[in-house]
């Protein structure tokens, strides 16, 4: 599990429009994939200062670490002062809460956090649904949460989960925001640039749903990745599993619709790096290609 390069870029982005603070727990410690130097770079690159009292650490204990990048407290200390936590199935990268994500969350991890970051655990755990049940549970009213999963066949992944898949769960949870991004790049070059897309549920094309593929802004397919935030209200639930477009029934439509209007009437922006509008999807926008870190 990894904090790529675009994935910073995102949670900077997100910290910038409402600050990342109080308790953040990591699912699974993060592999950052930044030097210090180039962590400073998109600091500066966004108007966001770095905190004179970060706790500056090379990772030297990940899977892959090679002593020339951030270790995930390190990352987020350079501009939160949020106080990180990880958990994982077994504590073998230190992780401070232990708990297989598949079964039931225990009543004492639930509430626990004011923001989440799955940088990568859903696709790897076989219970997805429990995952993303236990993650929302686990957040407070108010809290935030960064999935960043594939969204198309990456090695060794178990599953694939588009951006649907995380908006229906939100909207009939009542989260009161969720906004879905997909990232795709070459032959399984995740570290390299990502031509990154926003998903918008709420569009009429008089001709029923449309879908999302790779080729369409290129010949040749490409792996996917979904970025996704969800935050949760006051009278949000974790417990509800919705009905899939085509076989909810009707008198539920409504509710997904007025989801659909609930967050794209957010305040949060749309994360954009450049503006350019390829052939589209009516509902999808191009955001940029964002930098990768080779």
């Amino acid at each position: 599990m990894s904090i790529m390069s675009q994935l910073a870029l995102f949670l900077v982005k997100e910290h910038k429009y409402k600050a990342i603070t109080g308790n953040l727990v990591l699912v699974g410690r993060q592999k950052v994939n930044l030097s210090l130097e180039q962590a400073i770079v998109m600091l500066n690159s966004e108007g966001v200062a770095q905190r004179p009292d970060a706790d500056i650490q090379m990772d030297e204990s990940t899977v892959g670490a090679t002593g020339k990048t951030l270790t995930d407290h390190s990352f987020l200390s350079l501009f939160s002062d949020a106080k990180v936590s990880a958990l994982d199935i077994t504590d073998y990268e230190g992780a401070e809460h232990i708990h297989d994500m598949n079964e039931p969350l225990p009543d004492h991890l639930e509430g626990i956090a004011d923001f989440i970051l799955d940088g990568g655990s859903i696709d790897n755990i076989f219970d997805a649904p429990a995952t993303i049940r236990n993650i929302s549970r686990m957040l407070r009213p108010g809290g935030r949460a960064v999935f960043f999963n594939a969204a198309s066949y990456y090695p060794s992944a178990y599953g694939m989960y588009p951006p649907e898949w995380y908006f229906d769960f939100f909207a009939v949870n009542n989260f009161v925001d969720c906004k879905s991004y997909i990232g795709c790049f070459d032959n399984n070059e995740i570290l390299k640039d990502w031509d990154m897309f926003v998903w918008l549920p709420l569009y009429d094309t008089g001709q029923g749903l449309t879908y999302f593929r790779s080729d369409f802004v290129t010949a040749t397919p490409r792996n996917m990745f979904c970025v996704v935030i969800a935050e949760k209200g006051p009278e949000s639930t974790w417990n509800k599993s919705p009905v899939q477009y085509h076989y909810r029934p009707a008198e539920q439509k409504e509710l997904y619709g007025q989801a659909a209007i609930r967050f794209a009437q957010s305040p949060r922006p749309i994360f954009v790096v450049e503006r350019y509008s390829p052939q589209l999807p009516p509902n999808y926008k191009f955001v940029g290609t964002w930098a990768g870190s080779e």
